[in-house]
Formats: C-alpha cells, sequence, structure tokens
C-alpha cells in the first residue's frame, strides 16, 4: 500500500503526508517532490502527524532527497557512549525552499528522526505539538526454542546530538488546535497576517479565508470559549 499521499495546495505550496515508513516509502517521496516541483514548487508542508515510524533506512533516504547526499540524519549511542553515524546516500531532487513539518503526539521513532534532523540543520520549522518520544534502538536475537529476544541496545540522537527517548520534538510553533495546523503551517513557509472569523454561537470560523470548524466551543455565562492558540504573527480578529 502507497505510504505518502500528496497535492498542490496552491501559490507553489506543495503538501506531502507519510502515513509510516515503508520499504518503498524513500522512492515514494522522491517521486512525490519531483511531481511538486513540475507545478513550480516554492514552499513544501511534510506532514507527519500519527506516523509511528517503520523503516529508518527509508526515513534516510527521504531525507536524503532534501539534505543532500552525505548528511548525518541520526546517531546511536550504546551504553558505553560509542556512537555510530548514519548519513544519507542520494542526491536532492529538490532546491533549498522553505519546508515546515507537521508533528503531533503520535509521530515517533523514524518520524522524530527525520523531523529532529531537519530541525537540527534549520532546514524546516516544526509546527504542531510535542512528538512521542520513542528514540530507543532495538535488536532481535533468535533464540534455540523458536522465539526471539528483543532487546534495547542503543540510543536514537539527533545530529547535534540531542535525545528525544521519552521527550520527543518540541515543535518551533506550538499548534494545540488541530484544525489550525496545516493552516498556521501555510502562513509559515509563506509568512503573512493572519485574519481570524468568528461566527456567535457556531462552532466555525474562518482562518485566512478558509473555512474551519472548530470542536468544543464552551460558552458561559454568556461568553464563547473556542480551543483556539493563535502564535506570533499580526492578528485581526473579527
Amino acid at each position: 500500500m502507497p505510504t505518502i499521499y500528496q497535492r498542490d495546495l496552491g501559490n507553489g505550496v506543495g503538501y506531502i503526508a507519510i502515513d509510516s515508513f515503508g520499504m518503498e516509502t524513500g522512492e515514494e517521496f522522491g517521486n512525490a517532490l519531483i511531481q511538486l516541483a513540475e507545478k513550480d514548487l516554492r514552499a513544501l508542508i511534510i506532514d507527519l502527524r500519527f506516523n509511528g515510524g517503520g523503516y529508518v533506512d527509508a526515513a534516510m533516504e527521504a531525507a536524503s532527497y532534501i539534505l543532500g547526499r552525505d548528511v548525518t540524519v541520526f546517531i546511536t549511542e550504546d551504553r558505553d557512549k560509542i556512537q555510530d553515524l548514519y548519513k544519507t546516500e542520494f542526491e536532492p531532487v529538490i532546491e533549498e525552499i522553505p519546508v515546515v513539518i507537521l508533528i503531533n503526539d503520535q509521530s515517533a521513532s523514524a518520524a522524530e528522526l527525520m523531523a529532529g534532523a531537519f530541525q537540527d540543520y534549520g532546514i524546516a520549522t516544526l509546527v504542531g505539538t510535542n512528538s512521542y518520544g520513542k528514540g530507543t534502538v532495538q535488536d532481535i536475537i533468535p533464540l534455540q526454542n523458536g522465539g526471539a529476544l528483543k532487546m534495547t541496545t542503543a540510543y536514537y540522537l539527533t545530529p547535534m546530538g540531542r535525545s528525544i527517548d521519552g521527550i520527543g520534538l518540541t515543535p518551533d510553533y506550538f499548534v494545540t488546535t488541530p484544525e489550525l495546523q496545516l493552516p498556521i503551517a501555510k502562513t509559515v513557509v509563506q509568512p503573512k497576517d493572519i485574519v481570524v472569523k468568528f461566527y456567535a454561537g457556531e462552532n466555525k470560523m474562518v482562518f485566512n479565508e478558509e473555512d474551519l470548524s472548530l470542536q468544543g466551543a464552551i460558552k458561559e455565562q454568556g461568553n464563547i470559549y473556542v480551543p483556539l492558540e493563535l502564535p506570533w504573527r499580526p492578528l485581526v480578529i473579527k
């Protein structure tokens, strides 16, 4: 089954969602980049929300097509503090452009390694909530009775030596409202003022001319409270 979903968001912004890192994900990601580049790609949003990981080799290959060859994607460190560096092997398929990676508390393992590398190198801005924090290496040792022992043998570190195990990645822009994460990612890659319109008594809003539903609005003592946290940019509320 394909693990990649892509679409053109308009204005030169491409979107690629990676569900998980399967054996063919790296190649699928490269092909998706090439197809988007044919449509005048000027910015990219990579969606790693709910991506629980998979093959780290696939994450490394996908990272190659943006980072380029011979770039460290992650480091493993054992209990004796011996480190091994894992580097990309493929040439980039697009030129350097603004990149945002969407993450949440279900982004784990290989997804965190890719996002962490992009964050360390300043290649991408992370938007969303803290990632899961799965940063351990497991080896499977066959047993004579036909079973196997799965043993944790090392930790994963980002290229700058950050540990993610039990901690996760902290996004550059913390956005807790799921419906707003993608719209805000668009304003990061193509900066502009944020204009928000609320409709009294209704669970919906307009965010920069984009209709969104807001779940869980609370009406209390004549006031309406919405689960909305908007970061950093000039804001006009109507």
